[in-house]
């Protein structure tokens, strides 16, 4: 009885120790290869007239550090080049450099928080050309 009590005690243990290193642990290490979904719901600045309360859109991250926005609504599409730092077990910062016509040079950061492996809440801040903000959900294909 005593050594069943112990195994059962040993694989609540291990069991528990492999939980903690997971649990609450979402921000991926990488984004290569995978597409955000996002949807807006507060936009200010140059996002306000474009990029409204319910506008969404997909970016695609590929494996050479590339990506491309496909939007809906008024807003153009995007693509250029990408950088993505895993900041710690909840969140990632994603810096787009964009190369398209339309804002070529812009560079945006997105601050992506992860409330589960797929999903999650982002903001978005430009930091150089055109001013303004954005927030929003997301989910992670």
């Amino acid at each position: 009885m005593q050594k069943r009590i112990a195994w059962i005690f040993l694989l609540f243990l291990s069991g528990c120790s492999s939980c903690e290193k997971t649990n609450g642990s979402f921000a991926p290490e990488s984004l290569d290869g995978k597409t955000i979904h996002a949807t807006a719901i507060d936009a200010t600045g140059g996002f306000a007239e474009t990029m409204a309360p319910g506008y969404t859109f997909d970016t695609t991250l590929a494996g050479d550090k590339t990506f491309k926005t496909a939007s809906t609504g008024k807003a153009a599409d995007s693509s250029g080049t990408f950088t993505y730092v895993r900041v710690d077990a909840q969140s990632g910062k994603l810096k787009l450099t964009d190369t398209s016509a339309l804002h070529k040079g812009e560079v945006i950061e997105v601050t992506l928080t992860f409330t589960s492996p797929k999903l999650g809440d982002y903001s978005v801040h430009v930091l150089n050309g055109q001013s303004g903000e954005q927030s929003g959900t997301f989910e992670l294909r």
